[in-house]
């Protein structure tokens, strides 16, 4: 009788290992779905680094941009800082005078990255006083980069095509600057006071 036992035990396991050699087995590598889902995956991961590259990128710019309006504001108050005012401050005698970065220079012009005129006059200071403060003007600034042009600054006033966009308490107002910078390139005035 135990051999009868150990005989059936040892067709049930030859019958099992023929099943299983039936069995489907899994191929290497990855299945079509498998496969797609990575490929979006990867396109999703790719459109954020693009655009949180493009938003650095850009940001990088208007600092650049805003450290070259910083320097054009120090260098006309250095250049008159013997004078009570900034009669005769023209394009002519800022650029003559050195105020503008060389890299913004070109024949006798002054330009920023967006290839519109930068510009620099004397001007009524906000209290209305005659030629006691300068505008600069930056033109055709784009407006992606307008609002963050327009409020990362040390001027007494901001003016976003003819607007101003400076508060009662003498800071740019954001919301503001946005509703101005909306629809396209901008100008953009900066008022600095003696």
């Amino acid at each position: 009788m135990s051999d009868k036992i150990i005989s059936t035990n040892t067709q049930m396991e030859i019958s099992n290992m023929r099943n299983m050699r039936n069995l489907p087995t899994r191929q290497a590598g990855y299945t079509l779905p498998e496969i797609i889902v990575g490929v979006v995956v990867a396109g999703l991961v790719a459109a954020a680094v693009l655009a949180a590259g493009k938003d650095l990128i850009g940001g990088t710019e208007v600092d650049g941009e805003q450290s070259k309006l910083d320097v054009i504001q120090k260098n006309v108050k250095d250049l008159y800082s013997q004078r009570a005012n900034f009669s005769n401050l023209d394009q002519s005698a800022a650029i003559d005078g050195g105020v503008f970065p060389s890299s913004m220079v070109s024949d006798g012009s002054a330009f920023n990255k967006w290839n519109g005129n930068v510009t620099v006059a004397a001007a009524n200071d906000t209290a209305g006083n005659t030629d006691r403060g300068f505008e600069v003007v930056w033109e055709g600034v784009e407006e992606d980069s307008c609002s963050k042009m327009a409020t990362g600054t040390s001027a007494d006033e901001v003016s976003i095509d003819g607007t101003s966009v400076t508060d009662s308490t003498g800071q740019v107002d954001p919301a503001d600057a946005a509703q101005q910078c909306a629809g396209g390139a901008a100008d953009i005035t900066f008022l600095y006071n003696k």
